[in-house]
């Protein structure tokens, strides 16, 4: 079991969920982001709120976790400046093996998104950098996940540059399919991941990387209200409690996800049925790792623990 730890509001809860005695083997607070000029940024708690990187934070997470990943993120633009630049991947190679071996961490996870706005050359320079990195890293025993869109479909591949079967001879510990976010492609009133979609990523994974120890995939604990043709707002289970409508939430059958409309406007959101439902799913598929995003303000498995 993993979590991601977001930076900032409204997550601040996510220090007392990882300790209240659930099960998670892994935490991945985000401790770094690349700048659009390419260079890691380190996310401070001191100037950038709850759940940034301080001493006694990382600390803590050690505390309460048997594998810790330094999660670094990354939009298109901010990749493809970092990527693209040798000076620029050697000095980020260095930066996060350097703090992972003095913070006492197990690695890091790459969470670099905006997947479909990715060029050939950007891809190429993702590849060489995941290879640099995992190399370091490797060198000094420590682990390496990346993150990938769910891709489910062949038409669906049309739309990236990212091929799962390109991490087959990497140095990548772990590949991370994000089976989430399907409401963005096709707009309000639809779920955050609806099961049959979720099923058809990992079997598409599972197809392209022979280990099926080196695939986790990322369930959504979140939700989101909105209207058709506006942007989306993302929202934890606790906001999502104060919406109007909450109470008349019935069970969508594609997602296992609660939802009602209220006034034009779609919620959806996540409780522990659905995060059971969606695990349960993933696991008859042979696949047993499975990391949520995120802790701070949404619900969590129920009934199921491991030791």
């Amino acid at each position: 079991m993993q979590a991601w730890i977001y930076p900032g509001p409204p997550a601040c809860n996510a220090p007392a969920e990882y300790a209240d005695g659930r099960v998670i083997h892994v935490l991945k607070p985000e401790y770094f982001t690349v700048a659009p000029e390419g260079t890691l940024r380190m996310i401070l708690e001191e100037t950038d709120g709850c759940n940034g990187f301080s001493e006694k934070n990382a600390a803590d997470v050690r505390a309460h976790s048997r594998i810790q990943l330094v999660t670094v993120s990354a939009g298109a633009e901010a990749m493809a400046a970092l990527v693209g630049h040798a000076p620029r991947r050697q000095e980020a190679v260095s930066t996060l093996v350097s703090f992972v071996k003095r913070v006492q961490f197990s690695g890091v996870e790459l969470d670099f998104e905006g997947f479909g706005k990715w060029t050939r050359n950007d891809y190429a320079g993702y590849l060489r950098f995941v290879e640099e990195l995992g190399n370091a890293l490797h060198q000094e025993e420590q682990f390496l996940a990346v993150d990938g869109p769910a891709i489910e479909s062949a038409s669906a591949q049309g739309n990236f540059q990212w091929r799962y079967e390109d991490f087959e001879a990497l140095p990548v510990d772990q590949v991370i399919v994000m089976a989430y976010d399907y409401q963005y492609d096709y707009a309000a009133g639809s779920p955050v991941a609806p099961t049959e979609w979720v099923v058809q990523a990992v079997q598409w994974v599972k197809a392209r990387i022979s280990d099926s120890t080196r695939i986790a995939v990322g369930i959504p604990a979140y939700g989101y209200h909105g209207r058709p043709g506006q942007d989306l707002q993302i929202d934890t289970h606790f906001q999502s409690s104060r919406y109007p409508g909450y109470e008349r939430a019935i069970r969508d059958a594609r997602s296992f996800e609660m939802y009602w409309e209220n006034d034009g406007q779609s919620y959806f959101y996540v409780d522990s049925e659905g995060l059971n439902r969606k695990r349960e799913a993933i696991e008859a598929q042979g696949i047993t790792t499975v990391s949520a995003w995120h802790l701070g303000g949404n619900q969590w498995f129920s009934g199921k623990r491991e030791p």
